[in-house]
């Protein structure tokens, strides 16, 4: 069960997986691109994201890795 992680270590696995933000910054999201072009938005500014954030982060970042192999 994915529980609810700080925006500071969501940010952190994303870069770990290679994950970089993007230049644009529109409102209180963030979107960050994948090595292989993807993107993904992630609240930026709240100090705790969402149970079902992380899971879609963390799925997101899974279905990138598989990408690779």
């Amino acid at each position: 069960m994915v529980s609810e992680q700080s925006s500071r270590k969501v940010a952190k696995l994303l870069r770990e997986a290679g994950w970089v933000p993007a230049a644009d910054f529109v409102g209180s999201h963030r979107k960050w691109v994948s090595p292989q072009g993807r993107m993904m938005s992630i609240p930026e500014g709240h100090r705790m994201i969402s149970p079902g954030v992380v899971r879609k982060i963390v799925k997101a970042i899974e279905e990138n890795a598989d990408d690779d192999i």
